[in-house]
């Protein structure tokens, strides 16, 4: 999966454009989580990968979590598990795609162990050459199914961590004037019913007896006081929306898997040149060890 990010960011310096906050481009002067090299490192975190893999897919008619799919087929784990017989009882079920920090040692010792492999083994994070701030992810199995899955996963994952990190802050101050604006609402309309409600008590006031006038203008005043906050309120709502906007990136997808993948063939003229290396090694082995033999019986 190729993909760049798009977004805006008034405070940086020229230097990578929108895509810059990746931390890819340069002149930047900032250190945050997603500043330099720590993007494609969060690809490669247990957190993410591990989420991944307890996520639940449909295989052959059948919901399971993608854990138990590679724990069928990669040859690795499966020598970890024969070696291992504290392994062979765990068991993984769909229902534990939500129990990511209640697994217990043993299933996150093998979880810890399905993590080193699929990060040496399994996953590329790189940058993409002559670009600039575009990345590529790249998942290599021998089951393509399995290897596409986990990638669009995996990239959802992150990208989706992503974007919820870096609207945190703006998202809950919108929450907040969200809420306080529906509450000084209900307050402004409470004091107008207040208000029409002193007036039609007292429906024709004798003027010359303002008490009767207290009542309404007290409420008056409160419908006043109301309106003023929930309009301050609403207006600090719109900005922050607006800031909400242009804090939210724009992760755009270049080039996304499709089948079928592409396979990776041996290199046969470096195989040949291998194997001939080898071949002429051991030859030379064998006619040392004869001349050895052959001055060994001569004595």
């Amino acid at each position: 999966t190729i993909f760049v990010l798009d977004e805006d960011n008034p405070s940086s310096s020229s230097g990578g454009g929108g895509l810059a906050l990746l931390g890819l481009g340069e002149g930047q002067g900032q250190v945050g989580l997603f500043q330099g090299d720590n993007l494609k490192w969060l690809y490669a975190t247990r957190a993410m990968v591990q989420k991944s893999l307890l996520t639940v897919v449909n295989e052959e008619g059948k919901n399971i979590l993608l854990l138990e799919w590679f724990l069928d087929f990669d040859e690795d784990v499966q020598k970890v598990l024969k070696d291992n017989p504290k392994f062979k009882s765990l068991q993984f079920h769909a229902s534990e795609s939500d129990s990511l920090n209640n697994l217990g040692p043993q299933k996150n010792a093998l979880l810890g162990v399905c993590y080193t492999i699929i990060k040496n083994k399994y996953l590329t994070v790189k940058d993409v050459e002559k670009t600039n701030g575009v990345i590529e992810v790249s998942i290599s199995a021998k089951d393509e199914h399995f290897a596409k899955i986990l990638s669009d996963i995996l990239v959802q994952n992150v990208n989706t961590f992503y974007v919820q990190s870096k609207t945190k802050k703006v998202s809950t101050k919108v929450a907040d004037l969200q809420e306080q604006a529906n509450e000084y609402n209900k307050r402004m309309n409470a004091s107008m019913y207040q208000t029409a409600s002193a007036i039609d008590a007292v429906p024709y006031a004798n003027p010359n007896q303002q008490v009767n006038l207290v009542q309404p203008k007290r409420k008056g005043i409160d419908v006043e006081v109301n309106s003023a906050i929930y309009t301050q309120i609403i207006k600090n709502l719109e900005t922050s929306k607006m800031e909400l906007s242009q804090a939210t990136p724009l992760i755009q997808v270049v080039d996304a898997p499709l089948y079928p993948l592409t396979a990776e063939k041996p290199n046969m003229i470096l195989n040949i040149i291998l194997f001939g290396l080898i071949g002429c090694f051991l030859i030379t082995i064998y006619f040392i060890a004869r001349k050895i033999y052959k001055d060994v019986l001569q004595n």
